[in-house]
């Protein structure tokens, strides 16, 4: 069965505890699935992740797994450039109006009618 699958990741703050939360829609033919992952993001404070900060840089990096940095004025988030274009890309790509219905018409497409045979002589 043909599926496509779309990755989202949005950051959230529930009970105190801030996490990971990656959303997974798989559209098929007659239904969709939704399903969500929970991952509890490591905290560190400002002053101790600048002591180690190349230890944390190949963490987010080797794990694709966000790391919050507090200080007194503020957190923020540190995510490996993979997931950073990934989100670019899906927040992009859901705002091009018709995308959903495209996605769902490609998906009832026979393979048989995507392929087109290529012309590869250069003459």
């Amino acid at each position: 069965m043909k599926q496509f699958k779309l990755f989202f990741i949005a950051i959230a703050e529930i009970i105190q505890s801030i996490v990971l939360l990656k959303i997974i829609i798989d559209v098929r033919k007659t239904y969709v699935i939704i399903k969500i992952e929970v991952i509890f993001m490591k905290s560190i404070k400002a002053t101790n992740a600048r002591k180690q900060i190349y230890k944390l840089i190949e963490e987010t990096v080797n794990t694709n797994t966000p790391i919050q940095i507090s200080s007194k004025n503020g957190n923020v988030i540190m995510i490996s450039e993979a997931d950073w274009n990934s989100i670019q890309e899906t927040l992009y790509l859901i705002s091009i109006p018709g995308i959903r219905e495209s996605i769902i018409e490609g998906l009832n497409t026979p393979i048989e009618d995507c392929v087109e045979e290529l012309n590869w002589d250069t003459k």
